[in-house]
């Protein structure tokens, strides 16, 4: 059967191939055992299904390399290969959404609930009590200076005394340090100053170093790695590990005929533009009518796959722009496509053309493959995609497109205005969609 495919970067992969290109690229997590690794191929597996269009629709910020995987030696690749290969297809889900990779070396007793790292709540990252990695604890300086730098803060000046460790410092009129208390330790200034092997008893102080002990390896997230390896090495398998560090988690394995075959519940809403007293452009037929033809015609195409589909009408009626904004904007589809027929006074001038909003890159992905099938199956004149700053398309927070199929006006594209032509334009949209999503047609 064939593999699931996944965009990264506008290079195409299949689902395991680029699973096993990720996973290389984590050097930390070659050292595993075997069912560490398996539990860490599925979460692996997991973010990148998270990318593909017809699941999630993520956009990670990936980057795959096949190299990564050729330059390592021959154990190593076997290694990584049979941990992808015994959980094949396998993912997490945790309430239908599929989860996210998330790893720490080592937590030192226990993980970290989502929001006290990330800010934000994440359900099946809760904290979970570890005693079955060995507490690591490692003390570092780090330079103030370097702080400063990272943070964009100001630099650090010399300074009177040092909160917590030089206070209570008293000086004479030109400074001289008479006493002061170090560590909560009374000193006086001739102490310090000779203890201390100083120059001058005229001193000022500056901070250039913090010391740090770290407990632990990690932000704490996710699998904890060492803990993770000890469940392994105490016979439990990579389902446990999962369900163990992952919260209310669920393992499936993606029924690739189904993906491939059907929008898994993707929801596309259909704007048939004009409506009611709103005729739009006339010749033998209103462009009102053409459109919502259209529109009903692809809206059946896409239900027989499985796909959710949301009419901003699917009657003759008047609608305002602002009411087919709030009900995108309600529904919050993955994409709309808003169906129009153009108009020009010369019957030479003939095609199609669709309007995108700026930097709607997606949307701009969607009306090339439409532009593409209306000429390829139909010769409708490709006239392009342009940037349209219109009403729904900048009010609308969704991806969207306003698509002008043809001209009712031209010599050559009159030839479509019937029943058979309606047909024919929804199903190009319509194949045009599938192959946007991946989707068999």
């Amino acid at each position: 059967m064939e593999d699931i495919k996944v965009k990264v970067k506008d290079e195409v992969y299949g689902l395991e191939e680029a699973a096993l290109y990720l996973f290389a690229k984590i050097k930390e997590l070659y050292e595993y055992e075997r069912e560490t690794l398996k539990a860490l191929a599925v979460l692996i597996r997991s973010k990148i299904a998270r990318n593909i269009r017809n699941l999630e629709g993520c956009k990670e910020d990936l980057s795959l390399n096949k190299d990564d995987f050729d330059k390592l030696d021959d154990k190593l690749k076997e290694k990584l290969k049979k941990a992808i290969e015994e959980t094949k297809g396998i993912i997490a889900k945790y309430n239908g959404r599929i989860v996210d990779l998330y790893y720490t070396k080592n937590c030192s007793g226990a993980t970290a609930n989502s929001e006290d790292v990330l800010g934000y709540h994440i359900g099946y990252l809760r904290r979970v009590f570890c005693d079955l990695c060995r507490a690591k604890k490692d003390e570092v300086e780090v330079e103030v200076k370097r702080i400063m730098e990272l943070f964009n803060l100001p630099s650090a000046s010399y300074k009177e005394k040092v909160e917590g460790l030089i206070e209570e410092v008293e000086r004479d009129e030109m400074g001289r340090i008479k006493k002061l208390k170090f560590m909560n330790k009374n000193l006086s200034g001739k102490d310090f100053v000779e203890g201390l092997n100083l120059k001058s008893n005229r001193l000022y102080f500056l901070q250039k170093s913090i010391g740090v002990k770290e407990i632990g390896e990690g932000l704490g997230l996710g699998v904890c790695l060492d803990g993770a390896d000890a469940m392994a090495k105490m016979g439990k398998n990579y389902e446990d590990v999962l369900k163990y560090y992952y919260t209310g988690i669920e393992l499936i394995k993606l029924d690739k005929d189904y993906i491939l075959n059907n929008f898994n519940n993707k929801k596309i809403l259909i704007d048939p533009g004009h409506g009611g007293d709103d005729t739009g452009n006339i010749s033998d037929i209103a462009e009102k009518d053409i459109n919502l033809k259209v529109s009903l015609y692809l809206k059946e195409y896409l239900e027989k796959k499985s796909c959710s589909v949301v009419m901003t009408r699917d009657k003759d009626e008047y609608l305002s722009l602002q009411k087919r904004v709030d009900i995108i904007n309600k529904e919050r589809p993955n994409f709309f496509i808003s169906i129009h027929m153009n108009h020009f006074y010369n019957d030479t001038v003939n095609g199609s053309v669709s309007y995108c909003y700026k930097d709607d890159d997606e949307a701009i992905e969607l009306s090339n493959l439409i532009l593409k099938n209306l000429n390829k199956d139909l010769n409708l004149k490709n006239r392009g995609v342009r940037v349209g700053d219109y009403f729904i398309l900048r009010e609308s927070k969704v991806s969207g497109i306003i698509l002008e199929c043809l001209y009712m006006t031209g010599r050559e594209d009159r030839a479509f205005l019937n029943e058979e032509g309606y047909k024919k334009i929804a199903d190009c949209i319509y194949k045009a969609i599938c192959e946007f999503y991946g989707i068999n047609f």
